[in-house]
């Protein structure tokens, strides 16, 4: 919000030029808040099928060591396969974004810097 602030400052009164951003906010906000969303949805399967995998690997040690050690291998590659997309995109975030703004005058491009 704090840059859509400064970069309404530098359009003026631009009408057309404040709906577009207005628009690009709107699509941004809407764009992260399903990226998160889907990332909780996610996490939370993960977890399920982790916590799941737990009593799994608590009954094959009650039946038979041999079988223990098995499952023990295919739940740890089962488990580590699914921590990979979560650890991707908590690791993948540009820190330049580019945001273009039409103008009458002509297109401006602006260069804002992220967290």
């Amino acid at each position: 919000m704090e840059d859509a602030e400064e970069i309404r400052k530098e359009i003026g009164n631009g009408e057309e030029a404040l709906k577009e951003l207005d628009n690009m906010i709107t699509y941004e906000h809407v764009f992260f808040h399903n990226l998160r969303s889907g990332i909780l949805n996610y996490v939370r399967t993960y977890v399920s099928i982790a916590l799941l995998s737990l009593f799994v690997l608590f009954a094959t040690y009650i039946i038979n060591s041999v079988l223990f050690f098995v499952a023990d291998i295919l739940i740890l590659c089962l488990l580590l396969t699914g921590v990979f997309p979560i650890i991707s995109v908590a690791l993948y975030k540009p820190v330049l974004t580019l945001v273009t703004i039409f103008l009458k005058d002509g297109k401006k491009e602006l260069i804002m810097y992220s967290d």
